[in-house]
């Protein structure tokens, strides 16, 4: 399945991640890295300097849970991933237009650190309806993705928006309309559905090889 995949990207690299839709990191044939690397490693502290794949290291770390999260926000219980203890659901909204999103938050010392939307991808027959064919999910979209990063960013908490496919154009969406929203977005539809196209350096997208989606 498609998004079982989405680990499998952080794990064995083979992806790029394009930042700022400017630059693009290009994959490399790295060996592939555990899961408990990657859960253990989130916070890319303790990985060698002097590595000459430090950096790709680094970007699985940093992105992992991303990934993960844009995994689990698919409904089949069968391919859900264990998330760290520190990660919590506080939050899961569907409608008739088939928009679908959890909301996390990251805690640290019983503090909220980090808040993330993490959209569905392409799910059902109406997605390719609303999501793909026309704007309906993006419009659905708007008002929570403004209501719920105010709500975070007024109180000085990163907000973040993170999913695969229709998701992830979803996540993209989002960092478009609103300039302190970051997005991680997963093998991301190209329909952004947003007229506010800006070169900023809040946006980051990667691809499995081969993706037909990719755009450069």
């Amino acid at each position: 399945m498609k998004k079982l995949s989405l680990l499998i990207i952080c794990l064995s690299l083979s992806a790029c991640a394009s930042i700022n839709q400017t630059k693009t990191i290009q994959p490399i044939n790295l060996e592939k890295l555990t899961i408990e690397e990657l859960v253990n490693a989130c916070n890319a502290t303790n990985l060698n300097l002097q590595d000459v794949k430090y950096k790709y290291k680094v970007l699985a770390a940093e992105y992992a849970i991303y990934a993960m999260l844009s995994n689990n926000a698919y409904r089949d219980e069968r391919y859900k991933f264990v998330l760290p203890n520190n990660w919590k659901e506080v939050r899961r909204h569907s409608d008739t237009s088939g928009l679908d999103y959890q909301l996390y938050e990251k805690i640290v010392d019983q503090k909220v650190v980090e808040a993330v939307i993490v959209f569905q991808g392409t799910a059902e027959l109406i997605d390719w309806t609303y999501g793909n064919v026309s704007n309906k999910q993006y419009e659905y979209a708007n008002p929570h993705i403004e209501y719920l990063s105010n709500y975070y960013i007024s109180k000085g908490i990163p907000f973040k928006t993170t999913g695969h496919s229709l998701g992830g154009g979803l996540a993209l969406y989002a960092s478009y309309q609103f300039d302190e929203i970051k997005a991680i977005g997963f093998n991301s539809s190209p329909r952004y559905h947003s007229k506010k196209i800006k070169e900023t350096d809040n946006r980051v997208v990667i691809y499995e090889e081969g993706e037909p989606n990719r755009i450069e």
